[in-house]
């Protein structure tokens, strides 16, 4: 887990969202995590938070997918459709990773309290994160 402590904003991505959001991101904690459907590393990342989210669901994932191809296929592979998303296009999407992903963060109201690689999330870590 590496410490954030920055604001961020997610006005492009209520504007160019290409599904509804059902969560204001900028509102109570979520991880969310900025993924691209045909990385292996993003596909881990929805398998293992899609087993989580099996286990516990009130964790506050939400996936942020770029591109607006046809999901069928990530979805087959990573079960994740139990996970809220929205799509994002292209240029937004780099904008937010830097070409780096998946990038996952933990947002407390707004702010980047941390962000985490796909190998390291834990469950457990995330509940306890929930409660302070």
């Amino acid at each position: 887990l590496k410490s954030g402590g920055y604001t961020i904003d997610f006005t492009p991505v209520y504007k160019q969202a290409k599904a509804p959001l059902v969560a204001d991101l900028a509102a109570g904690k979520h991880i969310v995590a900025f993924l691209s459907q045909h990385c292996t590393h993003c596909r881990a990342a929805a398998y293992k938070m899609h087993l989580m989210k099996k286990n516990n669901p009130s964790l506050p994932f939400f996936l942020i997918i770029a591109g607006e191809s046809n999901l069928d296929d990530f979805w087959q592979a990573t079960g994740a459709q139990n996970i809220p998303y929205t799509r994002l296009d292209k240029d937004n999407f780099l904008r937010y990773t830097s070409g780096i992903f998946p990038m996952i963060i933990w947002v407390n109201n707004g702010k980047v309290e941390a962000k985490s690689e796909h190998a390291n999330l834990n469950q457990q870590v995330i509940e306890e994160w929930i409660k302070k």
